[in-house]
């Protein structure tokens, strides 16, 4: 009787496992519902064609391979924006009493310094 209620146990957990793998990977409503409802139905059959048919390896693969490859030129990147950063935020560019706080937002490391830029302040929330 215990093996039983342990089997019940394991498989009711391995299809909540499934149904979140189906609602994280599945961008349409529609096609997670019916994943979902073949998964519960159908119980094994259903978890073997949403692993077999639903989801998309060769795309996974790809990108997965894309990040790698953009690595280095995320860095090249990111390197030429501190550096720009830096010549505006040391040449003067940036105005005197503003100094202060373009020397913060250039060390703080959240965003780049750019230059010719203007803010206008809008009063009425538009």
């Amino acid at each position: 009787m215990s093996w039983i209620l342990l089997a019940e146990i394991a498989y009711g957990l391995l299809v909540i496992f499934v149904i979140l793998r189906v609602l994280y990977d599945t961008r349409s409503s529609t096609k997670a519902l019916a994943y979902i409802l073949f998964i519960v139905f159908v119980p094994f059959v259903g978890m073997i064609f949403y692993f077999y048919v639903g989801i998309n390896y060769r795309k996974r693969k790809l990108y997965s391979k894309k990040i790698v490859d953009d690595e280095p030129l995320r860095k090249s990147i990111k390197e030429r924006m501190n550096t720009y950063s830096e010549s505006i935020g040391t040449s003067g560019l940036v105005a005197g009493s503003y100094q202060n706080l373009s020397k913060f937002i250039l060390h703080s490391g959240s965003s780049p310094l750019t230059a010719n830029n203007q803010v206008k302040l809008l009063i009425n929330g538009e």
